[in-house]
């Protein structure tokens, strides 16, 4: 065998039936597939490979062509990493094997007994606010949160999904994937949400009734596509990243699709709130899902809302750390700190204030960073702006706010204005204006914060 019992195995490859065979056919031999984020370079995929063990990755040549990520795969290979083509493993089954495949799904045979309790799966953090880490999720975890799924958002045996969000995100291997197929839909894996015409007019030809994406591409799919290209769906989940007002009403207006909102983790696998058709208020990220116990904790500093901290069956093994490869370290007691700072009301409906990381400490208050990009998105009403608020030092204050955007016009006196006009503190005012037109996004098109503040820090520092 060219791999061992238990081993992490590499997969580099986009959404296709490719992809998820080669997911379910490592589970099935005991081996347990490491979801690779080939987009993100040479040496983040290899310190992925290296947190998580990976000795083997499976790819595909011709993928590695189109995605031009020849760089990355050499890189692989001089870390001694074996690369495995599946063209090569395709020629090189023999007839006894594929007789011994046939027997066995006709008699319903399954080469291993899992443990429901043993690894399943090996996804990383965005690093949206760090270092990724290796996030571990049992059987157990993904069944959990598939079940969860379906208590609030129940698909049937006539539903399509259509998923265009990567198998290396969470949201797009769990929700997108492995929810349709092991509760009896079909699903419609494509490889990229970017080719925005091309997935409006294929949900009209497929028909598709469900479909998730997050808010950043719902607005341009809303913005490019005919309204009858919706006609079908009955039900459209955003998650990754909060959905805007005007996203909603665009969706609902011009499409006459009510876009529901999620929020969850790749810790959680992912899932952890929803809104639905029974219970749904806008502004808010909908309610636990079922099987979820729930506490709030203080954050020093912070008055208005606490960290979200929850326990439950979809909550993961652990993680594992670049400094200590391949063990996993599991959370205390079983508790899992989101880090997001959330508002409960007397219904049960959850709304994120902001993530715990995510302020900065100005004249000896604490300043949400996403309430400044949300009063900069008041201000500038370009439909093509973006914007990310950021800490960066100051000499005498400690902390000072740089807002980074892709517009000349917004300045400081804006701001003030606005804070006055709106009885806000001037203190939500950005000290420092500094114009990129290249925001890094990851996968899901949420911004890269990490890199647009290390690039702000050193244009303050000079």
């Amino acid at each position: 065998s060219l791999t061992a019992d238990k081993e992490n195995i590499g997969l580099m490859l986009p959404n296709s039936v490719e992809n998820v065979v080669s997911f379910f056919a490592l589970s099935g031999y005991n081996r347990v597939p490491v979801m690779l984020n080939f987009s993100l370079g040479a040496s983040m995929v290899s310190s992925m490979c290296k947190t998580a063990v990976v000795k083997n990755i499976i790819t595909s040549r011709a993928f590695v062509t189109k995605a031009k990520i020849e760089e990355t795969i050499a890189k692989l290979e001089e870390n001694g990493i074996k690369i495995h083509y599946l063209e090569d493993i395709a020629q090189s089954i023999t007839i006894f094997e594929k007789i011994r495949a046939w027997f066995l799904y006709k008699t319903k045979q399954t080469p291993f007994t899992q443990n429901p309790s043993d690894p399943a799966v090996i996804l990383f953090t965005s690093g949206s606010e760090g270092s990724p880490k290796a996030v571990v999720l049992s059987h157990s975890n993904i069944f959990s949160n598939i079940v969860q799924t379906s208590c609030v958002a129940q698909l049937n045996l006539q539903d399509l999904l259509f998923n265009c969000l990567p198998m290396f995100h969470s949201f797009g291997l769990t929700i997108g994937t492995l929810f349709p197929i092991l509760t009896g839909a079909k699903v419609f894996l494509f490889p990229s949400p970017l080719q925005y015409r091309t997935i409006t007019e294929l949900l009209y030809e497929l028909k598709a009734t469900m479909m998730i994406a997050t808010d950043t591409f719902y607005k341009v799919y809303a913005r490019l596509s005919h309204p009858y290209d919706f006609r079908k769906i009955r039900l459209c989940i955003a998650g990754a990243e909060g959905v805007k007002p005007d996203t909603r009403n665009l969706m609902a207006e011009r499409l006459g699709v009510m876009l529901l909102e999620g929020y969850g983790t790749t810790e959680c696998s992912p899932l952890l709130t929803i809104n639905n058709l029974l219970f749904n208020k806008y502004g808010t990220l909908g309610k636990l899902v079922p099987g979820l116990e729930m506490r709030l904790d203080d954050v020093e500093g912070i008055e208005n809302g606490k960290e979200l901290v929850v326990k439950g069956p979809n909550v993961m093994l652990g993680y594992m750390y670049e400094k200590n490869p391949g063990v996993i370290e599991p959370l205390k007691d079983g508790w899992y700190h989101t880090g997001d700072v959330v508002e409960v009301d007397d219904l049960g409906f959850i709304k994120i204030v902001d993530r715990v990381k995510r302020f900065a400490k100005i004249g000896g208050e604490m300043v949400s960073l996403t309430a400044v990009e949300n009063y900069a998105k008041e201000i500038c009403k370009a439909e093509d702006f973006k914007c990310v608020a950021v800490a960066v030092p100051h000499a005498k204050k400690g902390e000072q706010i740089a807002l980074v955007s892709n517009n000349t016009q917004i300045s400081r006196k804006d701001f003030i204005d606005f804070c006055v006009k709106n009885g806000i503190s001037e203190l939500y005012a950005p000290s420092v204006f500094l114009v990129r037109e290249d925001f890094p996004v990851f996968a899901t098109g949420k911004a890269d914060k990490v890199s647009l503040k290390k690039w702000a820090i050193e244009q303050v520092e000079g």
